[in-house]
């Protein structure tokens, strides 16, 4: 140290006092002492990067065998229904879905951070609720998001597609449409030709919810023949003046096509022409 860069008297003093070399064997004990305790720092701080380095490769080790998991383990489920009937399938999350006829519908083995299913044709959702994982339908153009409830999907594959909500609430999105429409039980959302209509509709008419049995009172013709012709696949087609008629009888859940129009025909004085080929029914009066 220069004495410039430091003048100070009573440093002088100190400074020019006469002091005793040290033994050697104090230096040599003094650098060993000094030796191990740096060395131990040194030898923690080692350590500690060796902890923090094996923290980073355990959990690159657990992304990289939760990816080969999902990639190779988590297979994709396909199901289709070729039957006439309804075909019930079970969810991994416990949902169940009943699976029109004609329809296909595809999930993934395990359900993960979220809970996606793709659907082509038709289909009756009863969703089991997690607040923590959305349940998503992806069905032509759209996109249904709902928590916990029960609906009904209907696409007739020609990217037409109607939403009918019978509990809870599902919020529906359309591909590369920045709005989205959420639905109150009673309420169907259709998107046909790029365009989207919310209708009210009544939900007791299905056999969806479990029920054996419907009694229908006062109910119009052409609304049941709706109903009639998404449970049958078939085109029904008939006066206006028929159609807003109402009628009152139960429909079993068992009955068919045939058994159901004659029963109309006896109660409401009508008479029906059914083309198997084209899969049309017309109504016609006696």
């Amino acid at each position: 140290m220069k004495k410039k860069e430091f003048d100070n008297p009573d440093f002088d003093y100190l400074w020019n006092l006469p002091h005793k070399d040290l033994p050697a064997d104090r230096i040599d004990e003094s650098w060993k002492r000094f030796r191990k305790v740096n060395l131990a720092t040194a030898e923690k701080k080692r350590r500690s990067n060796y902890l923090r380095a094996g923290l980073v490769a355990a959990m690159l080790l657990v992304l990289c065998s939760t990816y080969y998991y999902t990639a190779i383990y988590n297979h994709t489920i396909k199901i289709d229904n070729y039957g006439i009937t309804d075909k019930e399938i079970r969810l991994p999350d416990g949902s169940t879905v009943l699976l029109k006829n004609g329809g296909q519908i595809s999930f993934k083995e395990h359900f993960e951070s979220s809970r996606r299913v793709e659907l082509e044709g038709s289909a009756f959702f009863n969703i089991v609720k997690d607040s923590s994982r959305e349940f998503r339908v992806i069905s032509g153009s759209t996109v249904t998001k709902v928590l916990g409830t029960k609906f009904l999907v209907w696409d007739n594959g020609d990217r037409d597609v109607e939403i009918s909500l019978y509990t809870g609430r599902v919020l529906v999105s359309v591909e590369n449409r920045a709005e989205s429409w959420g639905l109150i039980p009673g309420e169907s959302l259709s998107y046909r030709n790029g365009k989207t209509h919310i209708r009210k509709f009544n939900t007791g008419l299905t056999f969806d919810l479990g029920n054996t049995f419907m009694d229908l009172d006062n109910i119009e013709l052409g609304e049941l023949l709706g109903f009639l012709g998404k449970r049958f696949n078939y085109e029904f087609d008939g006066p206006p003046h028929i159609l807003d008629t109402q009628v009152t009888l139960r429909i079993n859940k068992g009955d068919t096509l045939p058994e159901i129009l004659n029963l109309l025909s006896i109660i409401n004085n009508m008479e029906y022409e059914i083309n198997r080929e084209s899969r049309t029914v017309v109504i016609l009066r006696k």
